[in-house]
């Protein structure tokens, strides 16, 4: 029993894929306002996998706020809104979006 559980947890612990590691710091990153960070941790996650969708918006979201095309609050609340949405919060999510589109 208590290999299993060992097991089970190493898997857990191990068995992230390394885009969604790079692809949640990132996030994490872009919702502390850290867009150049959040930057470098998109184009990690792209070199994974050069097809995700989710990582390419999030990537133009982080350029575009350090350009200064977005302003920083609503860069943040889109990065709160991804990180709502990739945790199954959908609601939040859905308001963290109003609040960018608001801002």
């Amino acid at each position: 029993m208590l290999l299993t559980v060992f097991l089970l947890s190493a898997g857990i612990s191990f068995g992230q894929d390394p885009y969604d590691v790079d692809y949640d710091r990132g996030l994490e990153l872009g919702v502390q306002g850290k867009f150049e960070e959040a930057r470098a941790e998109f184009e990690k996650a792209l070199e994974t996998d050069p097809l995700k969708r989710s990582v390419k918006e999030s990537l133009k979201v982080a350029e575009d706020a350090i350009a200064g095309r977005i302003k920083r609050g609503a860069a943040v609340f889109l990065f709160k809104g991804a990180a709502a949405s990739e945790k199954g919060l959908h609601d939040q999510a859905l308001s963290d979006y109003s609040r960018a589109v608001a801002a």
